[in-house]
């Protein structure tokens, strides 16, 4: 067996399309982790799905070049990572006029593990697929652990895709996301961002079709000196496209957060709208919340919207809770629990729902 040769990668991540005032700190976020293991070797073949594991350089992302949002040179780094090692993707195809195909993919790294697993996903023609890809491990555990995922919707397909991040405290992860979306097509993201040390989330979508769609959700707790760095991009290329995104999140103790949400119309993507928002519960006074909401516009017929709601568990709420027997603590986990719920509901596997609440309430599931 072929030794893997380990690669440490320190970037700058997730890019803010248009600097900003750099004092924010805002601009781009800073990921360092090693990697020494490919996780490709846990895909198992999915009745009605093709699985293809091809060398990088004959996948279709390499014919179709797809940019994830952690960035062009956080995307080079990992390419040269697979060439140096042979890896492959593990590019699934979803065949013309298949419909309700799904895929569900867990990871479970050990302790002290380092993986990075690459996948594709091609969606031909009227077809509708779900992917649920998700990752756990006891509390204790540390590691690293990464998932980059290019998507390629054709025409009038709809894919999908749902990350869950249950791993233990000590674990750097990041999701690395990209989409192609073509005429009448659709790709849905929902993410739920619990688990890590440090996580970083980047997803760019690209609608170049004609009234392609996309459509995405997450929800993130963080906690104790925990940070996340999340970075949202829609570029809405095609005429009369349509996007939105919403984000739910808790920060709690001393934990650090930054969301960066934009909605990029491009010109010539008349009749097109789009809209993004944020709501952010902060339950403790050290938490550091930063949120960067923004619309860049190059084209007059479109309709955008975007916001970010910031704020503490209201005291008349509190008050309301309390009054019938509720303490404090129970209201804050209450809050937690249907933050976490909103977005969970979406996602079609009622086992990893539960791991998703017992999670939440610090329970082994």
């Amino acid at each position: 067996m072929k030794e893997i040769i380990e690669k440490t990668i320190s970037s700058e991540v997730n890019q803010f399309p248009r600097l900003t005032w750099h004092h924010l700190h805002i601009n781009h976020g800073n990921i360092n982790c090693t990697l020494t293991d490919h996780g490709t070797y846990r895909i198992k073949r999915t009745l009605g799905v093709e699985v293809l594991e091809k060398y990088a350089e004959h996948s279709f992302v390499k014919d179709a070049p797809m940019i994830t949002q952690m960035g062009k040179a956080f995307d080079q780094k990992l390419d040269a990572f697979q060439k140096e090692n042979e890896f492959v993707i593990g590019e699934f195809t979803v065949e013309a006029g298949k419909k309700d195909e799904s895929v569900k993919l867990s990871f479970s790294p050990k302790d002290g593990e380092q993986s990075f697993t690459d996948l594709a996903i091609r969606a031909k023609e009227n077809s509708t697929s779900t992917f649920i890809l998700s990752a756990e491990s006891p509390a204790a555990f540390s590691g690293s652990f990464g998932i980059r995922l290019r998507v390629l919707a054709e025409a009038n397909a709809l894919v999908k895709v749902i990350f869950v991040n249950l791993l233990g405290r000590g674990f750097t992860v990041f999701d690395a996301n990209a989409s192609l979306v073509m005429d009448n097509a659709s790709v849905d993201f929902t993410q739920v961002q619990l688990g890590g040390k440090s996580s970083f989330t980047g997803v760019r979508h690209t609608l170049s079709g004609y009234r392609a769609q996309n459509s995405g959700r997450l929800a993130y707790v963080t906690a104790e000196k925990n940070e996340l760095d999340v970075n949202y991009v829609t570029h809405q290329i095609g005429k009369e496209t349509e996007s939105s995104f919403v984000t739910e999140g808790v920060l709690l103790d001393q934990a650090k957060k930054s969301w960066r949400g934009t909605i990029d119309f491009v010109k010539g993507c008349v009749d097109s709208k789009g809209n993004e928002n944020e709501n952010v519960l902060l339950l403790a006074p050290q938490v550091v919340n930063k949120s960067l909401p923004v619309i860049l516009c190059d084209e007059e017929a479109v309709e955008g919207s975007h916001g970010t709601s910031v704020g503490k568990l209201g005291k008349d709420v509190l008050f309301y809770l309390q009054s019938r027997g509720v303490s404090a603590k129970e209201a804050e986990r209450l809050m937690i629990s249907a933050k976490v719920a909103s977005v969970s509901r979406f996602i079609p596997d009622s086992e990893l729902v539960q791991k998703i609440q017992s999670f939440v309430e610090g329970e082994p599931a």
